[in-house]
């Protein structure tokens, strides 16, 4: 059994501004990045609220040959990721340990990350606040859009030629999705949901480790006059902070409220994609072959053939966890969901 790492680090590296162009002319001119012949082709986005077995299926489908993603290392430098990967590689510098929260998932800075530290850059996030920040379109200038798209573009280029196909989730942005129809035209859109009694209760139990790790490493900031700051894992829709106030941020109530609110948000916004799929997570654990061959077929990529054992071996894996999981006040969660719950066939 892997231990836990207890130092993960969980907030991106910002360069100073002569080391970071000191980077830029190494990719440049000693590793030979260049972005602008890379095509950004149907770019996926994974989006769902925490604790959506989302973290699963990302490892699943990053083992697919035709699939480029942000891995733990990149999302620590997202402004240096060509140097870092290159020399993380270069001097084979991985190592896996199960994830400070306690879930059974391991990692390694070489694994698939969330990319919040890319969201967080791209959209100027607070990650010490959990008020909501409406973002429009205009918010975004065509060198800002650019940006991102270089930054994707970088990221791709650390797996080589024949260019792949970027994946990321977006569970930070999940307020803002409709945004990805303007800033990347050609997306695909790949929905998780879990039974929302189970996530929220999820939430509640991941939010504690959360801040227990900030504590351990000095990530926690104590301000008795203005309340203490520190990172929440959870997408600030508008009423996260009137909720936390009222029931508390570890209330069960709260992490209902957000499922709640996320749930009839997607309702709202899912006609306005182009390209979307949905998929519900006790689906994929009860048969993880047949939902995941209507995934590959939605994103438009091969089936993945008996070869890459990474693949077969992460699917094998699907369902069967080494923690135990105690929830309760599900009565609670369905008084504040039941409408979202009969929708997505929980009820």
């Amino acid at each position: 059994m892997r231990g836990v790492a207890k130092s993960q680090p969980t907030g991106p590296f910002v360069p100073s501004k002569p080391l970071a162009a000191v980077v830029r002319w190494i990719e440049h001119h000693v590793l030979g990045v260049r972005t602008e012949n890379i095509p950004l082709d149907r770019p996926i986005f994974m989006l769902s609220m925490p604790r959506s077995g989302t973290t699963m299926l990302q490892d699943i489908l990053c083992t697919h040959e035709g699939i480029a993603y942000v891995n733990n290392a990149m999302n620590r430098f997202p402004t240096m990721c060509c140097f870092i990967e290159t020399f993380r590689k270069g001097l084979g510098l991985d190592f896996e340990a199960q994830r400070f929260i306690g879930d059974s998932v391991t990692v390694s800075p070489g694994s698939p990350s969330g990319g919040i530290a890319y969201w967080g850059q791209w959209f100027h996030m607070d990650p010490f606040s959990i008020a909501y920040h409406p973002y429009r379109i205009g918010d975004f200038s065509p060198q800002d859009i650019e940006n991102m798209h270089d930054m994707i573009k970088r990221a791709v280029w650390c797996f080589g030629k024949p260019w792949r196909r970027f994946f990321i989730k977006m569970i930070a942005i999940y307020p803002h999705a409709e945004l990805v129809n303007h800033l990347f035209p050609d997306a695909r859109i790949l929905h998780v949901v879990r039974d929302g009694r189970q996530a929220a209760n999820s939430m509640c139990k991941q939010l504690g480790r959360w801040i227990e790790h900030q504590k351990n490493t000095g990530l926690y900031q104590e301000d008795p006059v203005n309340g203490d700051r520190f990172f929440v894992p959870y997408p600030r829709f508008p009423k996260l902070a009137e909720n936390a106030e009222k029931f508390g941020l570890r209330d069960v109530r709260t992490a209902a409220h957000l499922w709640n609110d996320a749930a009839s948000h997607l309702r709202e916004i899912r006609h306005t994609f182009k390209h979307f799929y949905q998929v519900r997570y006790e689906d994929i654990v009860e048969n993880p072959e047949r939902e995941l061959k209507g995934i590959l077929e939605f994103l438009e990529l091969p089936p993945v053939p008996p070869e890459n054992r990474h693949y077969w071996d992460h699917v094998a894996k699907v369902g069967h966890v080494q923690h135990v999981n105690r929830y309760d006040q599900f009565d609670v969660v369905e008084d504040i969901c039941r409408d979202n719950l009969k929708y997505y066939g929980y009820l």
